[in-house]
């Protein structure tokens, strides 16, 4: 972008299509380049836009045997991980300076608000210019899609949060509610997990020795009486015998 289509105001078009959270925005943003610069418009849209992010090894990295790059991305990652630590270390409470900061913002704008509970876990969101989005709390998601993204509940989460709270429901500290949801739900106790393998749960072993149920050839001592596969051949016989 930056050989093909130069200059600040182009710039500024590009990113404001990338930092939107919903498809809506997303389209206007586009629109906007539209008209700004067709060309530019015309190119980034052969793009996809999954492939608009590229990771900082990327062009390192991407032009080394396997095993190299490989090596390169291990030692990155690793770097990365001590470079987080070192920052987490120097936070005061349980979130990042950035989460917080994000956080403090979006409660400014909850009180502008009008939240309208629909009975259940879903609460419907209209902000100052009539925008309206839906803020599922059970799901930790909205529509705006800020808070499914970056795991940060968005100004619109924050409002149903305080809504629920005045009507004396429990919400909690708002740190908790900071997250990406889970994708998976939690299983029962005595649900069986899904799996290729048959389970052997309740399930009574049998001696490769002496046929008896209830140990196996490793701890075989004669326990369980008689074997059965003896039985079986005693009355064989005396079947064949008669």
């Amino acid at each position: 972008m930056k050989l093909k289509h130069k200059g600040d105001e182009l710039r500024e078009a590009v990113w404001c299509c990338g930092k939107v959270y919903n498809i809506p925005n997303f389209n206007r943003a586009m629109e906007k380049l539209k008209k700004l610069n067709p060309e530019a418009h015309e190119w980034l849209s052969k793009i996809p836009v999954k492939h608009w992010a590229r990771s900082h090894f990327s062009d390192e990295a991407r032009d080394k045997p396997i095993i190299t790059c490989l090596e390169y991305i291990g030692e990155y990652l690793t770097k990365r991980i001590v470079n987080v630590h070192k920052v987490l270390d120097k936070c005061k409470g349980s979130l990042s300076t950035t989460a917080t900061t994000i956080l403090e913002n979006n409660k400014t704008d909850e009180n502008k608000m009008r939240v309208l509970f629909n009975g259940v876990d879903k609460y419907q969101v209209t902000g100052l210019w009539m925008e309206q989005y839906v803020v599922n709390l059970k799901e930790r998601s909205c529509t705006c899609r800020k808070w499914d993204i970056i795991g940060i509940p968005c100004k619109h989460a924050i409002a149903a949060m305080y809504d629920k709270m005045q009507n004396g429901s429990e919400c909690g500290d708002l740190e908790a509610w900071v997250g990406r949801p889970k994708k998976k739900r939690k299983r029962a106790v005595d649900e069986p997990t899904q799996s290729t393998k048959l389970s052997r749960k309740h399930l009574t072993v049998t001696c490769s020795k002496c046929h008896n149920k209830g140990h196996n050839a490793r701890t075989c001592k004669g326990q369980g009486g008689p074997s059965e596969a003896g039985k079986g051949s005693e009355q064989k016989g005396k079947h064949v015998v008669a």
